[in-house]
C-alpha cells in the first residue's frame, strides 16, 4: 500500500547529517493498520421552538471506531550495536475516530470508506512523529522558540528606557542564529537597561516607576536574555535574587520555567 523508498526519503532523513551507506542504519517497521468494527453512535437532543415553546426530539448520529497503525523505530550503529529500538506509545496506543454528527437516523458516509481514507493519513501522521523522534535523538534540527519581551506602555515617555530595551532585545533575538556577535551586542544593551531599572525598583511603593508590578517582568526579561546570550552565571544569580522577593505565584512559576531553560541551555553549551 505504501512506497517504502518514498517514505524513507521523506521521513527518515537526519537533519544536519549526510547520508552514508556505511553510516547509522535507520529502520522503521510498519505493523499494519488495525481498527475495531465501526459502530453507529446516536444522540438525542430536545429542540424547543422559541415562539410556540413546542418541543421535539432531534436525533444525531455518527460513526465511531478505535484504530492504530503501530510502528517501531530502530537505529543501528555501523559496528552493529543498537543505538535505540522502541515502539512509541503515542503511535502504538489505540485512538478513537468519530465522524461528524449528522441529523439523521443513520450516518450517510460509508464506514468502510472512512476506514480506507483514514489509513494513509495515519501513516503520514505517524511517520512525521517518527521523523521528529529521529531528529530529536540524532539530528541537529534548528528549533524555533517563541520569545516574550515584556515592557510597560509608554504613553508619557516615562518608560523610554524599557521601550528601547525591548526594541534592542527584539533585534538581538531575530539575529541570534545568523549574526551572533551583533545579536549579543543588542541583547547586552537591553540587559544593561533592564538591570539599571531594577536598581531603582521599590517593591513597597506602588507609585514608584519601577514598582512591584514591573520588577518581576524585568527579571523575566533579564533571565531570558542572559540565557540566550550564554551568560548562565549571571542568569542563575538573577534567579536566586528573585527567591528573596515577594512575587505572586504566577510570576514565580514563570521564573521557574525560564530557569529550566537556563539550566537546559547551560548543559547543552557544555557539550
Amino acid at each position: 500500500m505504501f512506497n517504502g523508498e518514498q517514505l524513507a526519503s521523506t521521513y527518515c532523513r537526519i537533519e544536519g547529517l549526510d547520508q552514508d551507506p556505511n553510516g547509522v542504519q535507520i529502520e522503521v517497521h510498519l505493523f499494519g493498520f488495525e481498527n475495531d468494527d465501526p459502530v453507529v453512535k446516536k444522540k438525542e437532543y430536545t429542540q424547543v421552538d422559541s415562539k410556540t415553546k413546542a418541543k421535539k426530539t432531534i436525533v444525531k448520529t455518527h460513526w465511531e471506531f478505535n484504530y492504530r497503525h503501530s510502528m517501531s523505530l530502530r537505529a543501528v550503529h555501523p559496528n552493529g550495536s543498537i543505538i535505540f529500538d522502541e515502539v512509541p506509545a503515542s503511535i502504538a496506543d489505540y485512538k478513537l475516530y468519530a465522524s461528524a454528527d449528522e441529523t439523521r437516523s443513520h450516518p450517510s458516509a460509508n464506514a468502510n470508506t472512512l476506514v480506507e481514507n483514514l489509513q494513509p493519513k495515519i501513516v503520514e501522521d505517524n511517520m512525521s512523529t517518527i521523523n521528529w523522534m529521529l531528529n530529536d535523538k540524532l539530528g541537529t534540527t534548528e528549533q524555533k522558540r517563541d520569545v516574550e519581551i515584556i515592557f510597560v506602555k509608554n504613553k508619557k515617555g516615562d518608560y523610554d528606557d524599557l521601550e528601547n530595551a525591548m526594541f534592542d532585545a527584539k533585534e538581538g533575538y531575530n539575529m541570534l542564529t545568523s549574526r551572533s556577535d551583533e545579536a549579543k551586542a543588542k541583547l547586552s544593551s537591553a540587559i544593561v537597561a533592564w538591570a539599571a531599572a531594577l536598581e531603582e525598583g521599590d517593591m513597597d511603593d506602588k507609585n514608584a516607576r519601577i514598582n512591584k508590578k514591573v520588577i518581576p517582568d524585568l527579571y523575566k526579561n533579564l533571565l531570558l536574555a542572559c540565557a540566550l546570550s550564554e551568560e548562565f552565571t549571571k542568569a542563575e544569580d538573577l534567579y536566586n535574587a528573585t527567591l528573596r522577593l515577594d512575587f505572586s505565584r504566577g510570576d514565580e512559576n514563570d521564573l521557574k520555567e525560564i530557569k529550566l531553560l537556563v539550566d537546559d541551555l547551560k548543559e547543552r553549551h557544555k557539550m
